[in-house]
Order: C-alpha cells, then structure tokens, then sequence
C-alpha cells in the first residue's frame, strides 16, 4: 500500500460528473461569456453523510493555476491533457481552489479533494483494489495454468 504525508493514498477526485462545452448554443445556455472557457458540471457523486462545494449546473472554469477549456483540457507541464490528469496532482483531503460560474456570477470556491466516485476503480494497484492475474504476457504470447477448457 503506498503512503504519502503518511496517510494510504488514493486516487484524487472532485466527485462531480462533466460534459464538455463545445456547442456554442451551450455555451451560451449556461451563460459563458466571450472568451470563457470551461466544462460543466451534470452531477455531483456524494455517499451518505458527505457534500461537495459544487452543485448541478456550475461551470468549472480553472483548477488552481489552470484554467479548463471547453473539451476538459488544461495545459500542464507544457502538454494538453485531461482535467482527470491534474487531479491527480493533489492528495486526497487536499484544499483547491477551483473558479466556478454559478447562477450568472464567476466565484472562486474551495474544494476538498475526494477518494474515488467511479463504478470501476481507475487504478487496480492499491492495496484493496490490487487483482493477480491468472496470466501472464510475454512478447504476445499469453500463458496461463492448462486446464481441461483449454484442451477441449
């Protein structure tokens, strides 16, 4: 189990669900103005007891220092990447502030980094979530235990 600040790690999460702005007609819909960029946000992942700094509707504009454009990208470290690459920067229990457009007003807030929302983990080597396979790939071949299925 890896650790960091000495507590275990886990994979970052704002916990919210995104659609890209692409559509101008959209854009305009949530009141983006010229020269604004963003994604926005269709729902928020929360378990019991838990809440989240976003709500349906926000537009999540910048991420600290970056700002997201229309399709989820910021640039980071000279690359174009995907917002869910810059999460992981930050630790879990981390405070970020994120600048938002909600109901018309640009707002900075801050937001407390999560553990994973997804159905499906984004990583399969964390203590709890590590899986042996019953196989192994070598120069593309694939062994495997012989079984009576195999042989039939």
């Amino acid at each position: 189990c890896a650790f960091a600040r000495g507590i275990r790690t886990q994979m970052p999460s704002f916990g919210v669900f995104l659609q890209t702005l692409e559509s101008p007609s959209l854009r305009d819909y949530v009141g983006l103005k010229t020269g604004e960029t963003g994604v926005l946000i269709r729902d928020i992942a929360v378990g019991p007891g838990e809440s989240s700094a976003f709500q349906p509707d926000d537009v999540l504009m910048q991420v600290g220092k970056y700002p997201v454009d229309n399709f989820g990208a910021v640039q980071l470290l000279g690359h174009r990447v995907s917002l869910g690459a810059l999460q992981d920067l930050y630790y879990v229990g981390d405070v970020v502030p994120v600048r938002i457009r909600r109901d018309g007003r640009v707002q900075t807030i801050d937001v407390e980094m999560r553990g994973p929302c997804d159905g499906v983990p984004r990583s399969l080597y964390g203590a709890t979530n590590y899986l042996e396979p019953p196989f192994y790939v070598v120069a593309g071949l694939v062994f495997t235990k012989n079984s009576t299925d195999l042989l039939e």
